[in-house]
C-alpha cells in the first residue's frame, strides 16, 4: 500500500470512529458505501470484502444488528462471516433480528460451527417466545446429522465434535450427542463426554425419571406434536445448566439433584405426578408446549428465570448465594413483589432481623475485609447506579430508554447533592455504552466503579 493510500485509510478510519462516537450509524454506512465504490477499492475484491468485514464488525460492536444484516445482504453474502453475528449475541439489544436472518442461511453455515449457531438461535427463539422458530431450528439441527455423508464424511478436529455434543446436549438431544462421542479421537476427551451421559442417566434414575423423557419432549417440540397429560401433573422444566453440573466431576452424589431435578424429588415426595421437559433458555416467556391435557386435567409448570401473566406457572430464580426467589409472575421486574409490593407485608419484617440478614449477606459477599468500604470513602455522600446490559430482557419493562433512564437517575441524585458511582454490568462490553460513559461531562462528580473492583474518576 502506498503512503498516500495508507494516509487515506487512516483518515477514513478516524472519520468512522468519530461518526460511531456520535452514533451517526447511517452516515457510517454511507461513508463505507462511498469508499467501496471508489476506483481504488472496487478494483480489488479482497480489499472490498475487508472494508465490508470491518464495517459489519463495527456495527455489531455497537449493537446495530439490523444495520449489520442489511450491509451483509447488500455487500457481502459470505457464509464464512456468519459466525461473527453470533458473538456476544445474547447481550445485544436487537438479538431477535438474528433468528430469522440466520435460520434462512442455516444451510450455508460451515458444518464445523453450524451446531453451535443453531443451538444459539433456538435459545434466542425461546427467549422471544416463538414456538415456530424453535421447531424450525430443531428440525434444521436434526437435519445436520441425518445425512452421514455431510457431517461424518469429513474427519473433523476433536473440538468440532465436542462443541457439537455440547450443542446437542443443550437441546437435550442425548441421542445425537451419543452418536457423536465415538468420533472423538482423544481418549480423555471421549471419556469425559461419555461420563457426562452416564452422570445424566444416574441423576435421572435418582429421581425415578426416564432418561429419554427430555429427549422425547425435545423431539415433540421439533415436530410440533402434543404430549397428552391424562392426570393432574406438574411439568418441571430442566435448563441446559444441568450439563455444567454433570460435567464438573466424575463421581457425584445425586442426593442433591442438579437443576430442576431437585424439584422433581421434592414434588414426588408430596405425592404429585411429575414429568420433565427441556427449557432451552433462561430468560423469556413461559411456554405450555408440547403439552396438552385430556379431559381438562390440571397441569402446573415449574420453570427457571421465566415470566408469565400468572396462569399455571411457578417461576424460580437462583442467586449466587444459593437462595431461591419463587414467584407466580416471573423473575426480577416481572415478580409480584416488584409489581404489587402492597400485597407483601414488608412492615411486618422486624428491623433487627432485616439488618442481621443484610450484615450476613455483606459478610458472605465481601468477607471481613474493609478494603472496599474504605476505597469508597473518597466519594463522600454518594448514590450507586448499577447498570444493566442494554439487551437484557428486563429492559423492556422500563418506560424509559436505556440512556434516558441513566440521565434521569443522575439528575435525580444530583438534586439531592449526592455524588454518583456508576457500576457497569460485569458482562457488558457494548461499545456504545463505553462511548456514553466517556461522554459524561467533566466536573460533575460522577465516578465509574470498574468490574475488577478498581475505580476511576470519570468527571
Amino acid at each position: 500500500m502506498s503512503n498516500k493510500n495508507e494516509a487515506q485509510t487512516v483518515a477514513f478510519e478516524m472519520m468512522i470512529a468519530e461518526l460511531l462516537r456520535a452514533k451517526k450509524f447511517d452516515a457510517v454506512i454511507k461513508a463505507y458505501e462511498s469508499r467501496l465504490h471508489t476506483s481504488d477499492t472496487t478494483s480489488d475484491s479482497g480489499r472490498k470484502a475487508c472494508f465490508v468485514d470491518s464495517l459489519i464488525s463495527k456495527l455489531l460492536s455497537c449493537g446495530k444488528i439490523e444495520s449489520a444484516i442489511e450491509v451483509y445482504k447488500q455487500q457481502l453474502n459470505d457464509p464464512s462471516f456468519l459466525n461473527a453475528f453470533t458473538r456476544k449475541a445474547f447481550f445485544n439489544r436487537s438479538r431477535e433480528a438474528l433468528v430469522p436472518f440466520l435460520m434462512e442461511r442455516a444451510d450455508e453455515i460451515d458444518f464445523s460451527i453450524a451446531p453451535i449457531i443453531l443451538r444459539n438461535m433456538i435459545t434466542l427463539a425461546e427467549m422471544s417466545g416463538s414456538l415456530s422458530r424453535i421447531s424450525e431450528g430443531l428440525l434444521k439441527f436434526e437435519k445436520l446429522f441425518s445425512d452421514p455423508e455431510k457431517f461424518f464424511s469429513k474427519s473433523w478436529p476433536d473440538d468440532v465434535y465436542v462443541n457439537a455434543i455440547g450443542a446437542a446436549l443443550g437441546l437435550f438431544r442425548t441421542d445425537i450427542a451419543g452418536s457423536l462421542i465415538p468420533h472423538i479421537q482423544d481418549e480423555q476427551k471421549r471419556a469425559k463426554q461419555h461420563w457426562v451421559i452416564i452422570n445424566y442417566e444416574r441423576a435421572c434414575n435418582a429421581v425415578e425419571i426416564d432418561p429419554t423423557q427430555l429427549c422425547s419432549s425435545s423431539i415433540a417440540m421439533m415436530k410440533d406434536k402434543r404430549i397428552i397429560i391424562d392426570s393432574p401433573t406438574v411439568v418441571v422444566r430442566v435448563t441446559p445448566r444441568i450439563w455444567d453440573a454433570l460435567s464438573r466431576t466424575d463421581t457425584q452424589d445425586f442426593t442433591n439433584s442438579p437443576d430442576g431435578l431437585g424439584f422433581v424429588r421434592a414434588l414426588r415426595s408430596k405425592g404429585h405426578t411429575v414429568v420433565v421437559s427441556p427449557q432451552f433458555s433462561l430468560p423469556g416467556p413461559s411456554l405450555y408446549s408440547p403439552f396438552s391435557s385430556s379431559q381438562s386435567h390440571p397441569i402446573a409448570f415449574v420453570d427457571c428465570h421465566k415470566y408469565s401473566k400468572r396462569g399455571p406457572f411457578i417461576h424460580y430464580k437462583t442467586t449466587h448465594t444459593n437462595r431461591l426467589l419463587v414467584e407466580r409472575s416471573g423473575y426480577s421486574g416481572w415478580a409480584e413483589i416488584q409489581t404489587h409490593p402492597e400485597r407483601h407485608n414488608f412492615h411486618n419484617v422486624d428491623s433487627a432481623e432485616a439488618k442481621l440478614f443484610c450484615d450476613n449477606a455483606r459478610l458472605e459477599a465481601f468477607g471481613e475485609s474493609t478494603a472496599r468500604p474504605e476505597a469508597l470513602e473518597k466519594y463522600g455522600q454518594y448514590a450507586v447506579i448499577p447498570l444493566q446490559i442494554p439487551g437484557d430482557s428486563v429492559q423492556r419493562l422500563s418506560p424509559f430508554k436505556f440512556y434516558e433512564l441513566i440521565d434521569n437517575s443522575i439528575r435525580f441524585f444530583k438534586s439531592k447533592n449526592l455524588n454518583i458511582v456508576l457500576r457497569r454490568h460485569p458482562l457488558c462490553q457494548d461499545r456504545e455504552v463505553s462511548e456514553f460513559l466517556k461522554s459524561l461531562p467533566v466536573g460533575s462528580g460522577i465516578f465509574i466503579w470498574r468490574s475488577q473492583g478498581a475505580s476511576a474518576t470519570v468527571s
